[in-house]
């Protein structure tokens, strides 16, 4: 009776799985065009966010391809006289060199302490994230602000995946029942309004701030765009007398120096929302006041002195701003924190939700805004300090993630004035931590240097012994001479 030839038909088996389930993964795990289908990644190209509880300035996004390709020299016979003019340029180039950066001075100790604290704290708050059952878009979006584009939210239940925030946000994921963005088959459109965008623009000026790239995907439905056709529809909502504060600041980052036609053919530029927003009249008792100044401050951070706006423009906003700085410390409380009435009304109040957001808010701006020389100004520290304990407070308490929007937006608030302040101030007067092989050197120069002052100690205690043994001898022998 012959044998079954088992063995072979399983190799054949392993061979087939082999070669295809590397196709059968890459197939799971690209996108399917399902409209609730979110990248569980960092959005595509984004370039690093600014504010992560762990994270600094030069943190590196998920793997997806470079926006731009390099492109590769093609291989040149060389003789010695490229080689001679090589030389030449290199020399050249050493010449014009920018000097390296003064080292900035170390962080004393209790800014250090203060520096360990505020991230341990943002870790706990970043650990109990956002969710699409109970959060908004509006909440989404300033969850993104304060953790970066890499940040996550919890997708449902708790039990269930997270998915990038960013990527929720343009693939129009229902975010508390509500859907972010709309279209009518050939422009896409966000929704301004309550639990959607509080003001034009802001989702907009939120991808602007964490540099996600125009060219990303945008899905409504079964509609495909990018955030450029987001960039076209805010260009085209620009009119006089609008709360143009978050679209200035999305359009001085995507299109600083373009001239476009609103939607009834009116000639606009980012100059002209600059010029309408230092002119606009923002309630004093509301946070509206901040986001009018954030977006002034984010706009001239941006265009520097850019020759597409009148210099003289730019003088007088870079003056507008300073004089609020100046008035926004003159309205601080003494415990560092501000009014929930913000510029209408000076001293402490009782509402507690109220004050966490108004603090908050003007930190994130002061903290974003204010020259690098000013962010050791005690009155700053002061503030930051104060904020740093409620949101301590509230991250060890035992209770979930609030779902009221006013709550959201303090907590949100503070966390993002804490991240902006570890990146500015704090990650770069803190040394670097080793690289592996460079920790297990130090690591054994601290072990040898510990067994050296062991041994010695040891060596020192046994000559003592000795010594004391020997002048114990002696005195015996004295004492038996002597009877």
């Amino acid at each position: 009776m012959m044998r079954r030839p088992y063995p072979l038909a399983l190799a054949f088996v392993l061979f087939f799985l082999a070669f295809s389930l590397p196709a059968l993964a890459q197939d799971a795990a690209s996108p399917s065009g399902d409209e609730t289908d979110v990248p569980l990644l960092a959005p595509a190209n984004a370039e690093p966010a600014q504010t992560s509880p762990s994270e600094t300035e030069d943190a590196e996004p998920a793997e997806s391809a470079s926006p731009v390709e390099e492109e590769t020299p093609a291989e040149e016979e060389t003789d010695e006289t490229d080689e001679t003019v090589a030389e030449d340029e290199t020399d050249s180039a050493a010449e014009v060199a920018e000097p390296a950066k003064p080292q900035l001075p170390p962080l004393s100790p209790e800014m250090a302490a203060f520096r360990d604290q505020t991230r341990r704290t943002l870790a706990r708050v970043y650990a109990r994230p956002l969710s699409t059952a109970n959060h908004l878009p509006a909440e989404v979006i300033s969850f993104c602000l304060a953790f970066g584009h890499t940040a996550e939210i919890a997708s449902g239940n708790r039990s269930q995946p997270k998915i990038n925030g960013v990527g929720a946000l343009c693939w129009n994921y229902p975010c508390g029942g509500y859907k972010l963005l709309r279209t009518d088959g050939k422009t896409v459109v966000a929704r301004v309004g309550y639990g959607y965008q509080q003001r034009p623009g802001q989702l907009l000026a939120m991808l602007a701030t964490l540099k996600v790239p125009a060219d990303y995907e945008v899905r409504v439905g079964e509609h495909r765009a990018t955030i450029a056709d987001l960039i076209a529809s805010e260009k085209a909502a620009c009119h006089d007398g609008a709360d143009l504060s978050a679209t200035l600041m999305a359009l001085a980052h995507y299109a600083p120096e373009d001239s476009w036609k609103n939607g009834t053919g009116e000639s606009w530029s980012v100059e002209r929302i600059l010029k309408q927003e230092l002119d606009r009249t923002a309630d004093a008792g509301s946070v509206a006041i901040i986001d009018r100044l954030a977006g002034i401050s984010f706009a001239l951070a941006k265009l520097g002195d850019s020759d597409a706006v009148d210099s003289a423009l730019l003088e007088k906003a870079r003056k507008h701003v300073d004089e609020y700085h100046d008035y926004a410390f003159e309205l601080q409380n003494a415990d560092g924190s501000w009014h929930p009435g913000v510029f209408a009304f000076r001293g402490t109040s009782k509402d507690a939700a109220g004050v966490l957001r108004s603090t908050g808010t003007i930190l994130q701006w002061l903290v974003s805004s204010l020259p690098a020389e000013q962010l050791e100004d005690p009155r700053l520290i002061r503030g930051l300090n104060y904020v740093h304990k409620q949101l301590a407070s509230k991250a060890s308490s035992r209770y979930g993630v609030p779902t009221s929007t006013r709550e959201v937006a303090g907590l949100m608030a503070t966390a993002a004035a804490l991240s902006k302040y570890d990146v500015r101030y704090l990650t770069p007067r803190t040394p670097p931590e080793p690289e592996p092989e460079e920790a297990e050197e130090t690591a054994a120069t601290a072990n040898a240097a510990a067994t050296g002052t062991r041994s010695t100690g040891t060596a020192s205690r046994s000559s003592t012994g000795r010594q004391s043994s020997t002048s114990r001898s002696t005195k015996r022998n004295s004492s038996s001479r002597r009877r």
